[in-house]
């Protein structure tokens, strides 16, 4: 059965990080760079909303603005590396000889990318959670969930999943959410952090898959159309 967005039959598809790491890498860096921008507007109004929700109660143990603004940075700081360190892996194993032989990235090839990526993988911090709050949500916001939650979440995108493969094939959807990765590349937040106790409360931002979405599209239509989705590729 062929790909309705690529025609590639679908058990010929790469997955994802294999496509990533395929790819030139200023194309590799415009997709992350439009990813990151996406996955930093959710975390950041994470915490404007669970700092406002705070501030509606007396509560002594509640962070101050301060404290909630260093949770933002944290939360990005860990976000940056795991963008990295997946995107470095999938080089790496990319470019693999076969059979899991030696990679061809030197040393030199990989801090340069890794150098890169900090660079572009940045953003400018808020200043003002309230003012955050009070703007227009990230698009597609569900809120944030605790890891039992998102039970629920996985089990309603499985049920869509099921309902489109009933429409467009079997398979084919599974196929399309599996190359995605939303769980590799997650988006947690620690809304807050004691750190006295390190008692803090890690919370999973969902993610909205753009279903027209296929890794196996060529290089150019990747670098065209990646722009045209406000939904998530990864």
């Amino acid at each position: 059965m062929a790909c309705a967005i690529c025609k590639i039959p679908v058990d010929r598809h790469q997955p994802a990080l294999q496509v990533l790491g395929e790819l030139p890498f200023e194309v590799a860096e415009s997709v992350l760079k439009h990813q990151w921008h996406k996955d930093i507007t959710k975390i950041m109004y994470a915490h404007a909303e669970y700092h406002h929700d705070q501030s509606l109660f007396d509560n002594d143990s509640k962070p101050s603005h301060q404290q909630q603004l260093q949770a933002v940075e944290a939360d990005i700081k860990r976000h940056r590396s795991k963008y990295i360190m997946h995107y470095l892996h999938a080089v790496l194993e990319a470019h693999r000889d076969e059979e899991g032989g030696a990679t061809r990235v030197t040393n030199q090839q990989e801090t340069l990318m890794r150098l890169t990526l900090e660079k572009d993988l940045d953003c400018q911090l808020p200043k003002d959670l309230d003012a955050v709050f009070r703007q227009p949500k990230p698009y597609a916001w569900d809120g944030t969930m605790i890891w039992e939650q998102s039970k629920q979440y996985r089990d309603d995108m499985q049920s869509s999943i099921e309902m489109a493969e009933r429409m467009f094939g079997s398979g084919y959807v599974q196929e399309v959410i599996d190359r995605r990765l939303l769980m590799v590349i997650s988006i947690m937040v620690r809304l807050y952090s004691d750190e006295e106790s390190g008692d803090g409360y890690d919370m999973l931002v969902p993610k909205t898959p753009d279903l027209m979405w296929c890794w196996n599209q060529t290089t150019e239509h990747i670098q065209e159309f990646q722009h045209m989705t406000k939904l998530d590729l990864f």
